[in-house]
């Protein structure tokens, strides 16, 4: 069932959902910086992903998900590459994705009900604190961020804001220092 009307309207400043939104018609996609970009593999087997999960186990008495792990080690590598090639070792470098928040909805979601129901999480380091960072305390960095998704929506769908920064969740920047993660898992589809 779609029931797009049983999700709440976003608040008024929320900047991702002008008026055109509202009336059907899609914004503008935002304007693409220039960047010189190189294309990367980072292969990650289930084994390494297993083994550092475990690590992650022996050392914090926790659990963690394979996307933590993998989120963990991508965000450490492509900042770890960056202060290399063209960052210094003090600037500000996020880590931006997306957390399901229909476990969230009061009254719940229907029965059937299949649209998205996602909101971005967005962490913050310096690219010093997070290359000296453990996979661990990276990790854990992350679990708190998703731990912490049903404050920062309650804060949203009130004020459209974030820690009263006057940032619209939906529309970071779109500047080097951020890496937006975009995972899929299809090991389990049967296919």
């Amino acid at each position: 069932m779609w029931h797009r009307d049983f999700l709440p309207p976003p608040p008024q400043n929320h900047q991702a959902c002008p008026t055109e939104l509202m009336a059907g018609h899609p914004p503008a996609p935002p304007i693409m910086p220039n960047y010189q970009l190189e294309h990367a593999n980072i292969d990650i087997s289930l084994e390494q992903i297993n083994g550092l999960k475990q690590k992650f186990h022996e050392s914090k008495a926790k659990t963690c998900s394979a996307f933590e792990i993998i989120a963990a080690s991508l965000w450490k590598h492509r900042t770890g590459k960056a202060i290399l090639e063209s960052l210094d070792k003090d600037r500000e470098v996020k880590l931006v994705f997306f957390a399901n928040f229909r476990p969230l909805m009061h009254p719940p979601l229907p029965q059937g009900f299949y649209g998205n129901c996602f909101f971005p999480v967005t962490i913050t380091s310096s690219t010093q604190a997070l290359s000296q960072a453990s996979y661990a305390q990276v990790v854990e960095m992350i679990q708190e961020a998703n731990a912490s998704l049903p404050i920062e929506l309650a804060k949203w769908m009130t004020s459209g804001e974030l820690d009263g920064e006057g940032e619209d969740p939906f529309a970071p920047p779109l500047v080097y220092n951020t890496l937006y993660l975009f995972l899929s898992e299809w090991g389990r589809l049967g296919v």
